[in-house]
């Protein structure tokens, strides 16, 4: 018979148990720490590349932060290996873009269209979803449509800074060398928090 002593025991260790697999899927990797900006990836589940978070500090506010990002017309100028954006459609807490890619060689160029969504807003913190959509457009010549892609930005006040927190995971659209699989990973949000800081001094 369990007494009361060894059934705490028992329920304590299967909560434990229960817990390490949802803790090991937040285990972040840090991978670089340069320039005040950190990335962390990590692997996720049935997909060939990792997922990614970058983070960093700024001292403008989440609503400037926000106008920087809702601003699609110009991510070209600070969003990683973006070249050129075209909107399609918009409302206040809604946007539909199409983005081409520049592709590094000898990868051929990307294209994905996104909607953009805002989820939360308030004056401490801002949080926008961002996914892939498939089938909106037809393919585009010359380049290889991206159908997989999940972000989210979140804007959050912490003390007299705003924290910046980039994080999210994609699939290649095709064959990529695992060099250059392995890099982006960390340079795509490393540079884009980067140029997006810089932006906001614009």
């Amino acid at each position: 018979m369990i007494n009361n002593r060894n059934m705490k025991l028992v329920l304590g260790l299967l909560a434990l148990l229960l817990s390490i697999p949802s803790i090991a899927q937040d285990n972040w990797e840090l991978k670089r720490d340069k320039n005040e900006v950190k990335v962390y990836t990590k692997k996720k589940e049935g997909f060939s590349l990792k997922a990614y978070k970058g983070v960093t500090y700024t001292n403008f506010s989440p609503k400037q932060c926000s106008e920087i990002l809702w601003d699609f017309e110009n991510h070209h100028k600070w969003s990683y290996a973006v070249e050129k954006t075209k909107v399609l459609e918009s409302t206040t807490n809604e946007k539909i873009t199409h983005f081409f890619i520049d592709a590094p060689w000898p990868v051929n160029d990307r294209d994905i269209v996104i909607k953009a969504t805002k989820v939360s807003s308030s004056d401490s913190k801002v949080i926008y979803k961002m996914s892939a959509i498939k089938n909106y457009l037809p393919d585009q010549s010359g380049y290889i449509r991206l159908n997989v892609s999940e972000t989210t930005w979140t804007f959050e006040r912490e003390g007299n800074k705003t924290k910046i927190t980039y994080s999210g995971y994609s699939e290649a659209g095709g064959s990529i060398p695992d060099w250059l699989a392995n890099s982006s990973v960390v340079d795509a949000p490393h540079e884009t928090l980067m140029k997006f800081k810089d932006q906001l001094t614009r």
